[in-house]
């Protein structure tokens, strides 16, 4: 009988539905891999549990048995096949010594092809625990919005996008979404400028489909740079602010 390899049997502890119909056929009438795919099956819901941490759990009991049971099928198929040949043995064959000592087959049994197996059947299951977690872990929490403020024009007022100061993980970050504002033969820059109209520290430029963040820290905000400005700049050496600014807004709770 021709069992399925494991990873056709993982795939069908997955839930996998493009298992071809002769493997589910056998699965569902051979006891050995109908028990595999049970077990690989429990090991992964049991990672469903904690899905954020991945605590890896021992085999269900039994799955190396069953793994070295097969091994053992195998091999008392060759020796019965041996014996078979030794029935009627030709002169010069039965003569000769034994070309395999019983010590040698009883070691056999875990020998390299049977190590092979058993690290094969322990990678699918620890395959199985880390894939299933990562598949099943949660989506993070939304950012929370703590201030924001309208993008307008300095001349006409008038709206070009939106600022937003959001906190993620105790960390605080300004998000920017304008319309495609105009940079000219250079670049637009974002800066922060504080309440007192002279000083102002520079976020970074803003990409040029107008979607760009920013990390900031509370204590930025706490010292009164709430004041979002959006600058044309052009290539050269000079880092201050050109004094071409776009659009403006102050950030509020």
């Amino acid at each position: 009988m021709t069992h399925p390899d494991e990873e056709t049997l993982a795939g069908l502890a997955l839930g996998d539905a493009a298992g071809a119909s002769d493997d589910l056929a056998h699965v569902a009438t051979c006891p050995s891999c109908s028990a595999t795919v049970a077990d690989l099956r429990r090991v992964a819901d049991a990672v469903s549990v904690s899905p954020r941490r991945l605590d890896l759990a021992a085999p269900p009991a039994g799955l190396f048995d069953r793994i070295e049971a097969q091994i053992d099928d195998e091999e008392r198929d060759s020796e019965v096949l041996d014996q078979a040949h030794a029935v009627a043995p030709s002169p010069a064959i039965a003569q000769s010594p034994p070309t395999q000592p019983v010590a040698a087959r009883a070691r056999r049994r875990w020998g390299p092809v049977g190590w092979a197996a058993g690290a094969a059947a322990a990678g699918i299951a620890i395959g199985l625990l880390a894939g299933y977690a990562v598949w099943n872990e949660p989506a993070p929490p939304a950012p929370v919005e703590v201030a924001s403020t309208r993008l307008d024009t300095l001349d006409t007022r008038q709206w070009q996008g939106m600022a937003t100061l959001l906190r993620e993980d105790d960390q605080e970050l300004l998000s920017v979404r304008t319309e495609r504002l105009d940079a000219g033969s250079g670049y637009l820059e974002v800066w922060l400028l504080n309440r007192d109209g002279k000083r102002m520290v520079s976020l970074g430029v803003l990409r040029s489909d107008g979607r760009s963040s920013f990390p900031v820290t509370q204590q930025l905000i706490d010292e009164g740079y709430v004041i979002v400005d959006i600058s044309r700049e052009g290539f050269d050496e000079r880092p201050e602010h050109s004094g071409d600014s776009l659009v403006r807004g102050t950030l509020k709770s």
